[in-house]
């Protein structure tokens, strides 16, 4: 990755913005892989993504349907490690259901798309 931006989000939903994130990345990208490493969410989906990767050890792969579910379903996203692969890679982070962080080795996000941010050392993330 190089560069990492990291967004406060406290005037909409966060399950929102990052679903508006994240289409952005997969319109202007060729995503090929949605691999979640980190969970904890509730909702009929979130529940059962946690629960899952909670009881095996490795990443599971999503497709954009279900993510896209996740995100617009009745719950909450408290803790998210999503990495999406393609022709570039972009990670988001969600840290305590109302911080986002995101990581990229591709082109950064114009702010149109994500809002408000503040610039990261992509080296906090290594």
């Amino acid at each position: 990755m190089n560069w990492a931006i990291s967004i406060n989000i406290t005037d909409e939903d966060l399950e929102r913005r990052l679903e508006k994130i994240v289409s952005y990345v997969v319109r202007d990208s060729q995503i090929e892989e949605f691999l979640i490493w980190d969970i904890d969410a509730t909702g009929y989906l979130g529940n059962q993504l946690t629960k899952k990767l909670n009881d095996q050890k490795r990443p599971l792969l999503i497709n954009e349907k279900d993510l896209n579910i996740l995100f617009s379903e009745e719950g909450q996203i408290f803790e998210l490690d999503l990495l999406l692969k393609g022709s570039f890679e972009y990670r988001f982070i969600v840290r305590d259901g109302n911080f986002l962080d995101i990581l990229g080795n591709g082109k950064s996000l114009p702010s149109t798309v994500v809002g408000s941010y503040k610039d990261l050392d992509v080296n906090l993330f290594n």
